[in-house]
């Protein structure tokens, strides 16, 4: 903490750290984790290989910080659903074989670099790998889906804006249905979510990553089409 040393204890999922000073009412302190995990085979919204071929669906996929309010810590163990979690600002470089596209959470701060976002795009590569940069503000969580099959279409509402659909371009059926989503995506936003994406800046509705209908995950939703 605030390059001091921690120590720390296991239990479950929950991660319970000694701090060396009290964090006082109105302070600011900051915590460097380093921490390795194995992706597994898909398990509800997490993992490798899902049934509908996606190769990378990433979500509760990072230590997260455990929410306190007035009922104090909310120390709810992760079973593969939902629970709470404090908002926060992200700043996530994904470093992935060039050749995937990703779809995430918050604005991609790169589509120059990477493959699938701009038709002239230059990607930069080290040692094979792209670095896919993305910022999001006020937001709870950070989802990402990968594939080197992955199609990515955009428009924009309105009021100005941006949809990506991020897809498998499995059949002539699927490819139509996710342009149908594209330009009902644009209309919806300007009828439900407008003050929420505003915010936020864009929304990402991505291929059936995970096996649900329609997950929100802050600015990338899992859909089916």
């Amino acid at each position: 903490m605030n390059g001091a040393n921690t120590s720390y204890k296991i239990d479950g999922t929950i991660l319970e750290v000694t701090l060396p000073t009290a964090i006082q009412d109105g302070e600011t302190a900051n915590f460097n984790i380093e921490w390795t995990a194995q992706v597994p085979e898909q398990i509800r919204r997490s993992g490798r290989n899902s049934a509908e071929g996606v190769a990378l669906s990433m979500a509760q996929w990072y230590p997260k910080m455990a929410q306190f309010d007035e009922f104090g810590w909310h120390l709810d163990e992760y079973i593969g659903r939902e629970f709470i979690a404090p908002f926060g600002n992200f700043d996530v470089t994904i470093h992935l074989n060039k050749n995937y596209v990703v779809g995430a959470s918050g604005v991609l701060q790169n589509p120059d670099e990477v493959k699938g976002y701009q038709a002239k795009a230059k990607v930069k590569a080290s040692n094979g790998k792209a670095a896919w940069h993305y910022k999001a503000q006020n937001i709870h969580d950070f989802v990402w889906a990968a594939d080197p099959k992955f199609v990515v279409d955009s428009a924009a509402s309105k009021n100005g804006i941006k949809v990506y659909t991020v897809y498998l371009p499995t059949d002539k059926e699927v490819i139509s249905n996710w342009k149908t989503a594209l330009g009902l995506s644009t209309e919806f936003l300007i009828f439900a979510v407008l003050s929420l994406v505003r915010t936020h800046g864009q929304l990402t509705p991505s291929s059936k990553a995970v096996r649900w209908y329609g997950i929100w995950h802050s600015n990338l939703d899992y859909w089916r089409p």
